[in-house]
């Protein structure tokens, strides 16, 4: 099984469905690429769809290799599943089931988000974060109340360790 997160996120999104999903399943959940500490090119096509899921294709194929050639069960939310979505229609034969959360197929969200103005306007964030330096800018101006909203109880996380 092979998770992939939302945008905004990382592995650790994952982290309690891991637990869970690891009793029954080899599960494994990694950073996409320019997220968590993964790799962060600075060529922009390097973040190509058409990239990152040959890079998909060839995580799956060791993952295959070590797993006698099952086929995987790919399982994305949000960005990563239509990450997922694409992986799956164009590798059918490398996934065996695929489990989607918060990601209409990529077809079917284009042909929403186009529709009018007005919808592509309520969606400008996807446009405006594909520009170069313009989300790290936002990030670092409003970077506190990023903080205060994760660590506000923080006493009452059970995912938070206190060194």
């Amino acid at each position: 099984m092979l998770c992939l997160h939302d945008f905004a996120d990382f592995w650790y999104g994952w982290r309690d469905q891991l637990k869970e999903l690891s009793e029954s399943f080899r599960v494994v959940s990694l950073d996409l690429k320019g997220y968590g500490d993964s790799d962060k090119p600075w060529l922009p096509w390097s973040y190509h769809d058409d990239v990152i899921l040959e890079e998909l294709k060839g995580l799956v194929e060791v993952l295959q290799s070590s797993c006698q050639g099952r086929k995987i069960i790919l399982v994305g939310h949000g960005f990563g599943g239509s990450m997922a979505w694409r992986f799956t229609d164009k590798y059918p034969e490398l996934v065996d089931r695929l489990i989607v959360v918060s990601a209409p197929h990529p077809d079917i969200w284009l042909s929403n988000v186009t529709a009018s103005w007005r919808n592509i306007l309520a969606q400008r964030w996807l446009y405006m974060c594909r520009l170069p330096f313009l989300a790290e800018k936002k990030l670092v101006k409003h970077s506190h109340k990023l903080f205060e909203k994760r660590f506000k109880n923080w006493e009452n996380q059970s995912d938070l360790v206190s060194i």
